[in-house]
């Protein structure tokens, strides 16, 4: 029995493994965007000076 709950434990990781992945990349994904948003300089610079304070979900932190 006690077998059999380890391998039991093992596929759980596994499984969860590619999903803290794409959690990961996405994270990555968002903050390279956010910033090559203000490396290129929008249009609409108040994004830049305070951008926690935004209710915009595009600019949030």
């Amino acid at each position: 029995m006690k077998h059999h709950f380890r391998e039991n434990q093992n596929n759980a990781e596994i499984t969860a493994q590619p999903l803290i992945e794409m959690i990961i990349l996405t994270y990555h994904a968002s903050k390279i965007a956010t910033d090559w948003d203000i490396d290129r300089g929008d249009s609409d610079s108040s994004n830049r000076i305070d951008r926690t304070t935004s209710t915009d979900p595009k600019h949030r932190n």
